[in-house]
């Protein structure tokens, strides 16, 4: 089996970017997941059974209550819908600036150990940055909607299609712009780095080549014992009798 070559090193550059690039992702969905938590702490359901509170009304405020930070309570449905974006900013980030960079690593360094053949610097360089350029702007958005929304419900704005159009200065061509420009990068940049990689991988063999096992070496052979002669022992000759 011949020995593996070494990574070449723009390989080793789009390793160590997306490394570190995930760990600063897995890090920022941290950050969010706990923004996320005591955000919510601060809001928490109406109780229909308390007078003024039903289903219908509005966001009540709260006296603050001992061991319990809930500053406002909002109706069951709006409570569970506010800011819901915001919570899943907090997956989308881990899964796309975390888990999937340190499956691109992986599989850049899975097909250049399995001999594929050798991707482009170029088209390493360019699919990264689209990639993360991408989706950093998509997590960002996600987040913005998140707080923003959750400002505004929490202040008493109910009507969602209101809230969701006020987004960005109410400027429409502004959100189409930044939504249309990174989801495109990130779509974009992570199609070519798996076509790359699918390209790259190409070329290998389908049939798994599996190692033989080194066959013992045989034990010296044994001498083979004496056989005993068949023929009749020598009669003495006559004059030998006489003597």
């Amino acid at each position: 089996m011949s020995s593996v070559q070494p990574l070449p090193t723009h390989y080793l550059v789009t390793i160590r970017r997306l490394i570190r690039f995930a760990l600063v992702g897995i890090a920022m969905g941290m950050v969010l997941g706990i923004v996320w938590t005591e955000l919510r702490k601060t809001v928490q359901p109406s109780n229909p059974f308390v007078v003024g509170q039903d289903y219908a009304a509005s966001a009540h405020t709260l006296e603050p209550g001992k061991g319990s930070r809930a500053q406002i309570a909002l109706p069951p449905g709006v409570a569970l819908d506010a800011g819901i974006d915001l919570k899943l900013a907090h997956g989308h980030t881990v899964l796309l600036l975390g888990l999937l960079p340190l499956s691109f690593a992986f599989l850049l360094h899975l097909s250049h150990v399995y001999g594929g053949t050798e991707i482009r610097k170029g088209t390493l360089q360019l699919a990264f940055w689209l990639y993360a350029v991408g989706s950093t702007g998509a997590v960002l958005l996600m987040a913005y909607k998140g707080w923003a929304s959750f400002v505004e419900i929490r202040a008493g704005n109910f009507d969602f299609h209101a809230v969701d159009r006020g987004l960005f200065g109410g400027q429409r061509w502004l959100r189409g712009t930044c939504y249309g420009l990174s989801h495109t990068a990130l779509a974009v940049g992570g199609f070519l780095f798996l076509g790359a990689v699918y390209k790259s991988t190409g070329g290998l063999s389908s049939q798994a080549t599996a190692a033989q096992p080194v066959a013992a070496k045989p034990a010296p052979a044994q001498p083979a014992p004496a056989q005993p002669s068949a023929e009749p022992p020598a009669q003495p000759s006559e004059g030998a009798a006489e003597a």
